[in-house]
């Protein structure tokens, strides 16, 4: 990711959330990355991964900023309704931060790993 490049030389943050759906629930992923989609900045982009989640990047964003942004949008998915007989589907919401020492691998590595411990 040339982004985590431009901001570890600006010095700029950039930090990363991974939003995590019930596998049960497929229709879940695209209902969050519709919604997503409506309230990201033009900044920040989003991408949904095979197994299920949505990862979004937030350019120019510390870590606290990050977790706020991410809980804000949470909320959102939780409470928008897809229709009476949909089953709701609450994120399980990872946020970190890009650090000194890391590459894009590394951040992304770090935040599924946190979503796999989380979830067990």
């Amino acid at each position: 990711m040339q982004i985590a490049q431009q901001a570890l030389a600006r010095g700029g943050g950039l930090s990363v959330a991974r939003f995590a759906f019930d596998p049960n629930n497929p229709r879940a992923q695209l209902d969050a990355a519709r919604i997503l989609s409506r309230l990201m900045r033009q900044m920040d982009f989003g991408a949904a991964e095979r197994d299920g989640s949505v990862i979004v990047v937030f350019a120019e964003t510390d870590f606290r900023t990050a977790h706020m942004i991410a809980r804000r949008l949470s909320a959102v998915m939780r409470h928008t309704s897809n229709g009476k007989h949909e089953m709701r589907s609450d994120p399980v919401v990872s946020v970190d931060s890009l650090s000194p020492s890391d590459t894009a691998r590394s951040l992304l590595a770090r935040l599924s790993a946190d979503a796999s411990r989380a979830a067990s």
